[in-house]
């Protein structure tokens, strides 16, 4: 069993009829049973219940506080994990697929005038159908000499609900060099969860090198179609590409560099942007 709690600022995402950033809390308690199915094998089969919210970060025309949601998930998920080291890997296999459900138990509103909770007998807009998920990501790296590493890699999503409409609970988000909390889906030349997405499909090719002891130069590129909720039924194409300087440190590693995306929809951000990592993650 554990816990996991996450608390988010996403950049732009549409709540209603407006459009903004907001902040995004997810907790949840999860039972998990877990079975290696060899040395770098994992499978997992979890239940949890969790509780998520979305607070707008800027003032709404009908002056909503906080939506929030309580639902019940269930997932299958397999591992593989064969790279020689986490950080600036030279070699191996991460690889994972998995499998989820979930059934909105309760949604609450709260404004400056009131606060209401809403459930299956009386669900407003809320949608209370059981949804569905698929996700899997892989990354591959390749040593071609002592101190040049290249990777290739991809990332899928699907989700489903029975009468197509995704609820914002099941809102996966795209973007930032790396996966930061739950739902989350790297994608270079964007922010940390800038995009909401239901569906995506994407490629990436790397390349680290390694020109001084612990130091190391990196090239990152990507390109991916995406459904966007609630912005259009249409794919939308998405790729960017960074360069980027990163340590190995004793704190962990420290990455700062910079990105540039492009998309066939319009932005609000800067195509060019810069970014900074200290420390381990978890």
């Amino acid at each position: 069993a554990d816990f996991h709690a996450d608390y988010t600022n996403l950049p732009m995402l549409r709540i209603r009829d407006e459009i903004g950033s907001a902040f995004y809390r997810n907790n949840y308690a999860r039972l998990t049973i877990s079975k290696y199915l060899g040395l770098n094998h994992l499978m997992n089969l979890n239940l949890s219940l969790q509780n998520s919210s979305l607070s707008p970060d800027y003032i709404a025309e009908d002056y909503l506080k906080r939506i929030s949601y309580e639902y019940l998930s269930g997932g299958y998920s397999y591992r593989i994990n064969t790279i020689d080291t986490k950080h600036f890997p030279n070699k191996g296999l991460l690889f994972q697929i998995s499998f989820n459900t979930s059934r909105l138990l309760s949604g609450k509103i709260l404004t400056d005038s009131y606060k209401k909770t809403y459930t299956r007998e009386f669900p407003d807009d809320f949608i209370f159908k059981r949804s569905y998920s698929v996700t899997g990501d892989m990354r591959r790296y390749f040593s071609t000499g002592r101190r040049l590493t290249l990777m290739a890699g991809w990332n899928v999503l699907f989700t489903h609900t029975k009468d197509s409409v995704t609820s914002p609970h099941n809102y996966y988000f795209a973007g930032g060099e790396e996966s930061a909390f739950t739902g989350s889906i790297p994608l270079t030349g964007f922010l940390t969860a800038e995009i909401a997405v239901d569906r995506f499909a994407g490629i990436r090719f790397d390349a680290d090198l390694e020109f001084h002891k612990d130091l190391h130069l990196s090239l990152h590129t990507n390109v991916a179609l995406a459904r966007e909720p609630g912005i259009s039924d249409d794919l939308s194409i998405l790729g960017g590409y960074g360069l980027g300087v990163g340590y190995m440190s004793i704190i962990g590693p420290v990455k700062i560099g910079f990105m540039h995306g492009f998309s066939s929809s319009a932005r609000y951000y800067s195509a060019i942007k810069g970014y900074i990592s200290i420390g381990f993650n978890f």
